[in-house]
């Protein structure tokens, strides 16, 4: 059967330019960020030029000093991420589904999506140690809340006739999912998903600055305890960077997803 919810054509404009505003506000971070760097306070704050210096050669250089650290922290996220996309999904079509299961749920889910996760990080400790899956607890209990809410509300929102059409055709579970609710709530999995991976990264540097081995969240505090600011706004820099470009990438997926439905 034939997929419904799809989008029915492809906008002119280019999905994928960045709005002028968010230029705008680029540059005026970086050269407020210069002038504070070259004002008296400025002993507390490293330059753009520095900090862009030192995390190149912190990551291809020589002497890595930061690529072991983003790599544990990355990982972490990723990992943690791509587990929350397995559950959030899964349990979200569940619960959009599902009435009387969501009637059970959702205060829970709405609940727990409330308070900070940083509380649960100390039972993750005792259970799984000091490490990378301590790390990954925190990235997917940050990520898996919104896109469970998104998915869940996608799904509970779709058009009931396309869900007459597909028990018409007698759809067996799996074609229900990935013909109807999949792409009727694609706009709502991505703006989860955007959420998620933000979440995430979030997740994991809060975590690495209570209790880690390595990271950049425990870089940043070794650097700060020493003030070595270069080195912590270098850090700061990468994470920012890498939030940004995967913010950037579901933002764009998103934006396609508006233009063209």
């Amino acid at each position: 059967m034939r997929a419904v919810g799809l989008p029915r054509r492809v906008g002119a404009e280019q999905q994928w330019d960045i709005p002028t505003g968010t230029i705008l506000v680029g540059v005026a971070a970086v050269v407020l960020w210069a002038l504070l760097a070259a004002s008296p306070v400025g002993w507390v704050v490293a330059s753009p030029l520095r900090a862009v210096q030192i995390m190149i050669t912190g990551l291809v250089g020589p002497n890595p000093m930061i690529l072991p650290h983003a790599v544990s922290s990355f990982s972490a996220a990723f990992i943690g991420f791509g587990l929350a996309i397995v559950v959030g999904v899964t349990w979200g079509i569940f619960l959009g589904i599902s009435w009387y299961w969501r009637t059970v749920w959702e205060p829970i889910i709405l609940s727990a999506y409330s308070i900070p996760k940083i509380i649960l990080f100390p039972i993750f400790l005792f259970i799984l140690g000091i490490g990378l899956w301590a790390q990954v607890s925190m990235a997917f209990i940050h990520a898996v809340f919104p896109i469970i809410v998104n998915v869940m509300t996608g799904v509970k929102e779709v058009n009931t006739t396309h869900v007459k059409v597909g028990h018409s055709f007698k759809a067996n579970p799996w074609q229900m999912v990935t013909k109807i609710y999949f792409p009727s709530i694609a706009l709502s999995l991505v703006v989860g998903l955007r959420m998620g991976f933000s979440f995430a990264i979030l997740g994991v540097v809060l975590s690495e600055l209570f209790a880690s081995r390595e990271g950049l969240g425990r870089l940043i505090m070794r650097r700060y305890a020493v003030l070595d600011v270069n080195t912590m706004f270098a850090a700061i820099l990468l994470l920012f960077l890498v939030a940004f470009a995967g913010n950037f990438l579901f933002w764009a997926l998103e934006k396609k997803l508006r233009g063209t439905r």
